[in-house]
């Protein structure tokens, strides 16, 4: 049984997992943005993303006011391997960046590790009719690091 410090410990640890650059695998589904957690209103035309709370909460320096989260001057790089793309077999891999500007709740359908994006950017890795795109990376970065 895991004492209160311990479980704490290994709570931190499983969030820096989350928040870090090291690329995550989850699955990416589609949004539609408006007035997001940052504070900022959003379009489906714009290149934005949406990760989860549990990302958005555990990110280092998060405050209680989500406007002033320094997630908000992230990006996300989401990179879905060839073979997920659905009807479409190209070359390599295929990657998008996108600026994090909202969270989404956790449920059965939309766990720690997925993102969410746009259709347009959607339909940049994949057929929109899939709805989702299962085993994508994707990695927290500041905009201008490579």
């Amino acid at each position: 049984m895991l004492s209160g410090t311990n479980f704490k410990v290994l709570l931190s640890l499983a969030c820096a997992a989350v928040t870090s650059a090291v690329p995550t695998t989850g699955t990416v589904f589609q949004i539609t943005p408006g007035i997001g957690a940052c504070g900022w209103t959003n379009t489906s035309m714009q290149a934005v993303g949406s990760v989860s709370n549990t990302t958005f909460n555990h990110f280092p320096g998060a405050t209680k006011n989500p406007n002033k989260n320094p997630i908000c001057n992230q990006w996300l790089r989401v990179t879905v391997p060839s073979k997920a793309v659905h009807g479409v077999q190209p070359a390599g891999n295929m990657t998008i960046e996108v600026q994090i500007v909202d969270f989404f709740k956790e449920s059965p359908k939309a766990h720690a590790n997925d993102v969410g994006i746009p259709v347009r950017m959607f339909s940049e890795l994949a057929n929109v009719k899939a709805g989702i795109i299962p085993n994508t990376t994707w990695e927290i970065f500041k905009e201008g690091d490579a």
